[in-house]
């Protein structure tokens, strides 16, 4: 990888005029190559070679203190974490909340509840697969910024909607025009993936698409408790206080963040807008194709446990608000413990493969036993075993965005948030009306639980297939000549993500 400026020895004031603009010039060179391309080792703070020095991995303390003026007014990872951790903030205030609404709305029937809140589910991803391209394209021409900027409107509106029919008694059909509106503008993901692709190298890519997951076990963690507190004195507060931090994020991304992507603008094709033809550019990298496969069924069944699991705890054990927002913020803590630890822990040690293996072998087997507990005690080490499991989702996308170069991360993510749009259509709509029937038809909609572990040991299955097929692939982006040499013009040391795959 291209060596750091500050690897030049510094100007001394005896040396002569000739000497120091030598450096200038070669200053200036290496900050054109720097310039479209990843920020190496240290994502935080741009990687400008002048104010920082050379980091391995996942600094916490870069992370909370970017140390620097300057820093602040370069993208880094700070940023986004900001802007991420808020988004799941408001998302935490309403996943406890919403399915009690839901109930409330349907008159205390638990499976009637569910089949609308799956229904509900499936109207948002539909609108967000017709427009995923689209919010992906924006991301690439107009920036990172523009594209979350649009995602957080529609969610306030989304969110505003839900809030109404808590406070005004609405019925239920309002809401697919809210849902509908969130779902159409719902690129966060795409964006927040590109802006962190942007700014993280080949090395440490899959580690920091993690911080997206600690930044959600840490809103997780706090905000159900709060949501479920305040929902004790009316159930539409928590949904208000969704809607106010929505609003402080927009903000924050209006007048706090810096973008990330280069200034040259990717052109405008109108060709693109195809929902369907973006999938396209995995037909370009089998290997990335293959893994993007398991990703989907994999995340099927993820779709499932969440679609169901706050339904089900109220309908098998009968937990208030309260105790719904204690269990979801254990629930955050073991996300934290799988993104913020345990994720940059073990994938150092095991590389994406054997990571991604253990981890879609542990979903598997960590599912059914929460159709046969006795009590509500038991969710929690299960909740435990499952912080292994929460790692693919980051490898997955790790892998996949390994295979192409800069100029197609923001395409790219548009892509796998594609997929996962799939499954927040199928999942919610297959899941839930499962639950319902399970419920009204046998008295125990636990059952579904055993759909969902099949679901997981499918996908298990064919992720072991596809790394028979593919024994050595790595990476199937090549970088520019003038990004594989060092500062002297010698050819850097070859690497398993600088190599090419076969």
């Amino acid at each position: 990888m291209a060596q750091y400026i500050n690897d030049v020895p510094p100007y001394s004031s005896d040396d002569d005029e000739r000497e120091e603009d030598q450096r200038e010039e070669l200053l200036d060179g290496q900050r054109h190559r720097h310039k479209h391309r990843s920020y190496d080792d240290d994502p935080f703070l741009l990687a400008d070679p002048e104010v920082v020095e050379k980091k391995k991995g996942f600094d916490f303390k870069v992370l909370l203190f970017p140390c620097t003026r300057e820093a602040w007014r370069k993208p880094n990872m700070l940023h986004i974490f900001i802007s991420f951790y808020l988004y799941m903030l408001s998302m935490a205030f309403s996943q406890a909340i919403t399915p009690l609404v839901m109930i409330d709305m349907c008159g205390g029937d638990v499976g009637e509840a569910s089949k609308y809140q799956g229904y509900l589910s499936a109207t948002n991803a539909a609108a967000t697969l017709f427009t995923a391209a689209t919010l992906g394209l924006i991301a690439d021409r107009w920036g990172r910024r523009t594209c979350l900027f649009i995602s957080l409107a529609g969610f306030a509106v989304d969110m505003s909607g839900m809030a109404a029919a808590a406070l005004y008694g609405w019925s239920v059909w309002p809401l697919f025009f809210t849902r509908a509106v969130g779902g159409a503008s719902s690129g966060f993901y795409t964006a927040g993936y590109a802006y962190i692709a942007d700014i993280s190298s080949m090395d440490n890519r899959s580690q920091n698409f993690g911080a997206f997951g600690l930044a959600m076990g840490l809103a997780f963690m706090i905000g159900p408790i709060i949501a479920g507190l305040l929902g004790q004195i009316h159930l539409a507060i928590p949904l208000v206080a969704t809607v106010g931090f929505t609003v402080v994020n927009i903000l924050f991304v209006q007048f706090g963040m810096v973008e990330s992507k280069s200034a040259e603008r990717k052109p405008w094709q109108w060709g693109r807008l195809n929902p369907f033809r973006a999938f396209a550019m995995l037909l370009d990298n089998y290997y990335a194709l293959s893994i993007a496969l398991t990703y989907l069924v994999g995340f099927l069944a993820e779709e499932g446990v969440f679609a169901i699991s706050v339904l089900f705890i109220k309908d098998r054990f009968d937990w208030d608000s309260l105790d719904l927002g204690i269990i979801t913020s254990f629930f955050g803590l073991t996300y934290c413990l799988s993104q913020g630890v345990l994720l940059r822990f073990v994938l150092p040690r095991l590389g994406d493969r054997k990571s991604l293996l253990l981890a879609m072998f542990t979903d598997a087997i960590s599912t059914w036993p929460y159709a046969v507990i006795p009590s509500g005690g038991y969710i929690y080490p299960l909740m435990l075993l499952r912080t292994v499991a929460l790692m693919a989702m980051p490898i997955s996308k790790g892998i996949i965005s390994k295979q192409y170069g800069p100029e197609k991360q923001g395409e790219l993510m548009g892509v796998v948030s594609g997929l996962k749009t799939i499954t927040g259509f199928a999942g919610p709509l297959m899941y839930n009306s499962l639950f319902s029937h399970f419920s009204s038809e046998y008295d125990d909609p636990g059952l579904v639980y055993y759909v969902v572990t099949a679901n997981s040991m499918v996908a298990f299955v064919a992720c072991c297939c596809v790394f028979v097929i593919f024994p050595e692939h790595k990476t199937g982006y090549k970088p520019l000549p003038s990004e594989a040499e060092d500062i002297n013009g010698t050819t850097l040391e070859t690497t398993d993500q600088l190599r090419p795959g076969p």
